[in-house]
């Protein structure tokens, strides 16, 4: 069995495209057939009278054509804006990782599936976008052109999904462009997180109009886009569950429904999906773990709620589920199969990683978008006429104040990253051009760099990234890793790593974090050389130095 499971998984790793398109298309195919055989039993083209349907959907032709110059404008400025901030500043691919090394070399991006049955990781989706986009242009800035449509596509389905007044669907789309970890995820390379909330975008937007009016076209998109998101992150399985048990709701709490057969060709696909990935999760990829993926990063629970609770979208999340609760309670309302569903998907997702113990901004990214879109739909239903005109503009109020409260995260987490690539990729150019004049960097005379921190793979990242750029014959000399034997620092990247307690004359000790920068100067035996200039629009709280041995 073991030796049929490694025999899956090297298929896998070499037909991924094949069989993720294979797979999506065949459950969507089905359950597209299901719902246009099954369409004729339909008793009425009306919807469930799912909580909101009632008001009135903004409608393009209701808007003055004066707003919708304004909105095209402000629309294109944003995009543009967006666009300039993400490539302004970086240097491809300096901290997106390794995997983006080939490219600077002038070969071919290929990233393998990232499938690691020893430590239980399986998204084999992930990175391998940029295979194919690389077909049009490697670049770093085609990339966030490419990352750029996915977060437009993003707003436009929570727009339509959500159908809310116009300046509520501005503020929307303001709320899930800000969030940190979405910011996080499209700014940078490496997250597949954005890749999930794009096809959640597309299954949410489906799945709704599915329920409301029907139609085989419908049901394909949504059902392909969830299938989609299983190979993304290994966790969406809660998502599928979630939607799948909420979907179920109207025949569990009424036993003649007009649209029952919707509802359950919606809930098949979320539940078959799911159990056709734990199936051969457990049984083939489990027993092959040999350490769990958590083991060496797993935080305390009480940390990682601590970290994660004060986040203003589980804010608003908490505030939405209590009038959510409220208004069931007050009105006598019946479950929302779609609309409650995603509430519980943000929860499932939020519980999942709690229980993981991981606290990073960018796991979050899925539950946080479910937040946001459970927030507005709130601020439909939660109309003055049904709880009063004080009730409403407090809770639309609450929602804007939090995302006014997440600009300084975001602004800090941007204003990082952008200091923290722009200083090293400078510092990299500076060691290259210290390496042309005095002839080192080639196979005779190997430039030796130290880096501090002296860790493995972040030494790696930046010796890679010299190596890779500028074709230079680096080494990367660690103090504090006796482990290191001469092999490569990282997987997939050709710099070596070495063993060297202390740096030899010629030889040069690059300070990346500011605070070692401070204790080499004036130390005995080196020489400041270089340290890297602000941005340019602000002073820069990250700077790189470099040393040489003397």
């Amino acid at each position: 069995m073991s030796d049929l499971g490694l025999a899956s998984i090297s298929w896998l790793q070499d037909n991924i495209f094949l069989f993720a398109a294979c797979f999506s298309i065949a459950i969507a195919g089905a359950a597209a057939v299901v719902a246009k055989a099954t369409a004729m039993f339909e008793l009425s083209p009306s919807g469930y009278g799912l909580a909101g349907d009632d008001a009135a959907p903004t409608s393009l032709r209701a808007i003055p054509h004066w707003h919708k110059l304004l909105l095209a404008i402000l629309a294109g400025a944003a995009i543009v804006g967006w666009l300039v901030l993400s490539v302004s500043w970086e240097a491809f691919t300096y901290w997106d990782n390794h995997i983006f090394f080939r490219p600077l070399r002038g070969e071919p991006q290929f990233t393998p599936p990232p499938i690691f049955p020893e430590s239980g990781r399986f998204y084999p989706l992930g990175h391998q976008e940029f295979e194919w986009l690389a077909l049009v242009d490697g670049s770093g800035v085609f990339y966030r052109v490419f990352f750029c449509f996915q977060l437009v596509t993003v707003c436009i389905c929570s727009v339509l999904l959500v159908r809310t007044k116009l300046y509520l669907s501005l503020l929307m789309m303001v709320a899930i462009v800000l969030t940190p970890g979405i910011v996080t995820t499209f700014i940078q390379l490496i997250y597949p997180e954005r890749n999930i909330i794009f096809l959640l975008a597309l299954y949410f937007l489906f799945l709704k109009r599915f329920l409301d009016s029907g139609g085989a076209v419908s049901v394909f998109v949504s059902t392909a886009a969830l299938s989609l998101t299983i190979f993304y992150k290994e966790t969406v399985f809660v998502v599928m569950v979630s939607m799948g048990v909420f979907l179920l709701s109207p025949l569990v709490f009424s036993k003649k429904h007009p649209h029952g057969n919707r509802f359950i060709i919606a809930a098949v696909p979320p539940f078959l999906v799911s159990i056709i990935f734990l199936s051969y999760y457990y049984g083939v990829v489990a027993p092959l773990v040999e350490s769990a993926y958590g083991d060496q990063r797993v935080r305390p629970l009480t940390q990682v709620i601590e970290r994660t609770i004060g986040k203003p979208w589980i804010w608003v999340l908490g505030v939405s589920l209590g009038l959510r609760v409220w208004q069931l309670i007050r009105t006598g309302g019946r479950i929302d199969p779609f609309w409650d569903g995603v509430a519980a998907a943000s929860c499932a997702l939020i519980a999942a990683y709690f229980a993981l113990g991981y606290d990073a901004p960018h796991f979050y990214v899925p539950a946080a978008y479910a937040a946001w879109l459970f927030a507005f739909h709130m601020t439909q239903t939660l109309r003055p006429r049904k709880v009063g005109t004080l009730v409403h503009g407090v809770f639309v109020a609450f929602i804007a104040v939090s995302v006014i409260a997440q600009l300084n995260a975001t602004w800090n987490g941007l204003r990082g990253r952008k200091e923290f690539v722009h200083s090293r990729a400078s510092a990299a150019r500076f060691v290259a051009d210290y390496a042309a004049i005095k002839g080192l960097g080639t196979a005779e005379r190997p430039l030796y760099v130290h880096p501090l921190p002296s860790v493995v793979f972040g030494g790696g990242l930046f010796g890679g990234f010299i190596e890779a750029k500028y074709g230079l014959n680096v080494v990367v000399a660690i103090s504090d890793e006796t482990t290191v034997d001469g092999g490569p620092c990282i997987e997939g990247a050709p710099v070596r790593c070495v063993f060297r307690p202390a740096p030899q004359p010629g030889e040069l000790v690059v300070a990346l974090i500011p605070r070692f920068a401070r204790d080499l100067q004036g130390r005995d035996g080196l020489r400041l050389l270089f340290v890297t200039e602000d941005i340019g629009f602000w002073r820069n709280r990250h700077h790189a130095s470099v040393f040489a041995a003397e």
